[in-house]
């Protein structure tokens, strides 16, 4: 591989559809297999944003990815464009609850906090360009290419294709009304054999809750390869002392689809799609008394969904919206969760693992 390197990817959206499929596809990026899991997600969480903006508010446009490759890092650069009325107080929109949609009014103000730069600027002849950058460090730092005499035939890479393929997932977290951080937490990370699912919600709101919620975050994905039982016991006794948590995890089979499931306090759970499923959780507040855990089990099928999901969310009407709205991408199905059915004086967060 060389030093540096530049690569585009350029997505024209023009229905709702068209935002699923690029952030499919973002997923897929040989430039962004060299980065990790939750990294890959952020910038798929960006391109949502920036997709789902463009179709809602100009009909059509384009979201571009440059990514420029140097030996330890990646910047990505996202610039999404449109011809639409465009945005006549830009200072006003990036303000947390400001909407012209009737939505909560998340979406810009969020993407600037994921990204290391924003800006709108109005285009010569109508529409807006908003362009972000993002700088990702590799998981591996790689050597500088070395030159060879002869091309060696190529050998191809131990790694499964369909399972690859197979896979997506999206998140959204989004905080209570008036708060800059969320105590809730979303987490969907590829482990040997599948993907670890986590779903947060710590007790109460505020910086004290969020700056927990972070904690139990970096604890959950330093210990995603372990066994759901064993993630359980670390966080209790992390919890100890603090004001607790409702936490839910489940384990996806890459392979057969198999899931398990165990949850303590308000988490919610759900298959939606071809075989629906109905999870439960054990009442209590990890962190105060550890239960007697004993995972529930379910099977998925291809065209299925795995949903968890915080109580800022309807339980009864979260599960319908779910299955009537399984055939979205994850991402966008998280999304919609979020903003169409949460409760604003609450946080509320979502994840959804799908099987292609």
């Amino acid at each position: 591989m060389l030093p540096s390197e530049t690569k585009t990817a350029i997505y024209q959206l023009n229905v709702e559809s068209d935002v699923s499929i690029a952030v499919a596809q973002v997923y897929s990026l040989p430039e962004l297999k060299r980065v990790n899991q939750s990294e890959r997600s952020i910038i798929a969480t960006m391109v949502s944003e920036l997709g789902t903006n463009v179709i809602k508010y100009a009909g059509s446009g384009t979201v571009r990815l440059r990514m420029d490759k140097d030996y330890n890092q990646l910047k990505v650069t996202l610039v999404a464009e449109d011809r639409g009325p465009g945005i006549s107080d830009i200072d006003t929109v990036m303000k947390d609850h400001f909407s012209t949609g009737g939505t909560l009014g998340m979406g810009l103000p969020g993407l600037k906090r994921m990204s290391e730069t924003l800006s709108i600027h109005r285009r010569v002849g109508g529409g807006i360009r908003v362009t972000a950058t993002k700088h990702l460090p590799f998981t591996t730092i790689p050597a500088p290419a070395k030159a060879r005499p002869v091309a060696a035939t190529p050998v191809p890479a131990a790694t499964s294709l369909e399972t690859e393929a197979a896979w997506m997932h999206g998140k959204c977290v989004r905080p209570f009304l008036g708060e800059d951080q969320a105590a809730d937490v979303a987490i969907c990370v590829e482990c040997p054999g599948g993907y670890l699912l986590a779903i947060v919600d710590v007790s109460g709101h505020g910086p004290v809750a969020a700056s927990l919620a972070q904690s139990i975050e970096t604890e959950l994905l330093r210990l995603a390869g372990s066994g759901l039982n064993a993630i359980f016991s670390s966080l209790h006794h992390k919890l100890q002392g603090t004001r607790g948590a409702a936490v839910g995890l489940a384990f996806a089979e890459a392979k057969s689809g198999c899931v398990s499931y165990i949850g303590v306090g308000n988490t919610r759970v759900a298959i939606v799609g071809k075989t629906p499923w109905n999870g439960s959780s054990i009442d209590g507040v990890l962190g105060e008394r550890l239960p007697t855990l004993e995972a529930q089990r379910a099977v998925m099928q291809r065209g299925d969904s795995l949903l968890m999901w915080t109580d800022g969310i309807p339980e009864a009407p979260g599960r319908v919206f779910a299955q009537r709205n399984s055939y979205r991408g994850p991402m966008q199905l998280a999304r919609r969760m979020i903003f169409d059915l949460g409760r604003v004086y609450d946080d509320a967060g979502c994840v959804v693992l799908q099987w292609r």
